[in-house]
């Protein structure tokens, strides 16, 4: 605990000094920084606005500031109130000590003594970002920072980048239940926001989706083609074949698919068009006749086998695009799974937060 020098007293004539002269060269009141093993944090105690004491303090790195922002003005001063740090003023010292958090104090409970921490934010921060989702605020934000603001997000729940949760079931396991399917490895933020220099790599599995019968059989949906067709062909030649060609197809327009439908602005209908002409193509069939089948037609008419089907249909579970059993949008819904990629981020999904 180290003390602080601090300004106050008990009336404005005598508040704003260290009152060195009324007590015979003594400082009568002091701040405290606390350290607790890591970076330490500031103790409320200073009331000046003035320089003075913060060269002491910006040698630090804290991790917490409390800090009174209710201000100090004439009428208040008139009325024997002392004066404190205002918005701003707290602002800049907790930018000027490299503050990690600031809590603001002293401000709500006089009414003629006010202070507003809101007005605290706004001297802090450029943008509010409200939301820490991993396909919309956190990017948002990150991408701003990147472009020289200050930012800061605000989230409701009890931790961010909600999607990909990622948490240590039970030890050295790393579950992440939600997120299976990410499209992260070709997104342009990968390269934007340089996640690989912060650590981020993605990995994906050999298989991409699974079922398991109870005879000790299963039916694979691998990332590699040509493993799909070597599973599938256990249980159809048939169904082997026309997957092995629907999946290099969408080799074929991997990059293609995931820009036009993940990473454009929204709406476009220029791009939707091409995006229902991609679907058609990796499934081949017409676009006309895609678009009357719902997905599980499309799927027992394009596969002999049940747990092909049974494979191929689980996706659709997810309902990502659409109702299954709607006409077109589930169709297109079968189509669309094709291109999803099984994987997770090393350490975890939440490595992307």
């Amino acid at each position: 605990m180290h003390a602080v020098a601090a300004r106050h007293g008990l009336h404005p004539i005598d508040a704003y000094n260290f009152g060195l002269e009324l007590s015979n060269g003594a400082v009568r009141y002091v701040g405290y920084v606390i350290g607790g093993g890591g970076s330490p944090s500031i103790t409320p105690a200073t009331r000046s606005p003035t320089t003075v004491w913060r060269p002491g303090l910006v040698s630090w790195t804290f991790d917490l500031a409390l800090l009174l922002i209710s201000g100090r003005d004439s009428k208040r001063e008139a009325m024997d109130i002392v004066g404190n740090l205002d918005e701003e003023e707290a602002a800049q010292l907790a930018a000027e000590s490299r503050v990690k958090v600031v809590v603001p104090m002293h401000y709500d409970m006089f009414a003629m003594n006010a202070g507003y921490p809101e007005r605290l934010v706004q001297e802090t921060y450029d943008v509010i970002v409200v939301g820490g989702g991993i396909s919309g605020g956190l990017p948002c934000a990150a991408y701003l920072q990147k472009a020289g603001l200050k930012v800061l997000v605000v989230e409701a729940g009890p931790e961010l980048g909600v999607f990909c949760p990622t948490h240590e079931t039970w030890p050295g396991t790393l579950d992440s239940p939600h997120a299976a399917i990410n499209f992260c490895g070709n997104s342009p933020a990968v390269e934007d926001l340089e996640l690989e220099k912060h650590g981020f790599r993605f990995r994906t599995s050999p298989v991409a989706l699974a079922t398991t019968h109870r005879d000790g059989t299963n039916c694979l949906l691998c990332h590699d083609p040509h493993m799909t067709a070597r599973n599938f062909a256990l249980h159809s030649d048939h169904d082997a074949e026309v997957m092995l060609a629907m999946q290099t197809r969408v080799e074929e327009k991997m990059v293609e698919m995931n820009e036009l439908a993940f990473f454009s602005p929204h709406p476009d209908p220029d791009k939707f068009e091409r995006v229902l002409d991609l679907c058609a193509y990796v499934t081949g069939y017409g676009l006309d006749e895609l678009s009357t089948m719902t997905g599980p037609e499309l799927i027992e008419r394009t596969f002999e086998s049940d747990r092909v089907r049974q494979t191929v249909v689980s996706p659709l579970a997810l309902h990502e695009h659409g109702a299954p059993l709607a006409r077109g949008q589930g169709a297109f819904g079968v189509a669309l799974s094709l291109f999803y990629t099984t994987g997770l981020a090393i350490g975890g999904n939440e490595s992307l937060v």
